[in-house]
């Protein structure tokens, strides 16, 4: 299983510790990929808090609601 996390998302800072747990029961290798902070495609732009993937500016995202 392949793994992207960011220090910023609460989301990865709650679930990674449990995917390791999960990994170490089952057996399963985890890659962890973290510290996202850029657009891959384009490196100038840094993603913010909230969060914001390319899916967030493609549809004009402004708030996520329970953040």
């Amino acid at each position: 299983m392949v793994v992207f996390s960011a220090e910023w998302c609460k989301d990865c800072t709650n679930n990674v510790p449990v995917l390791w747990l999960i990994s170490e029961l089952r057996g399963l290798e985890i890659r962890v990929f973290g510290h996202l902070k850029t657009d891959p495609l384009n490196p100038r732009e840094r993603w913010k808090i909230p969060p914001s993937p390319p899916e967030v500016k493609d549809f004009g995202v402004e708030k996520f609601h329970g953040s």
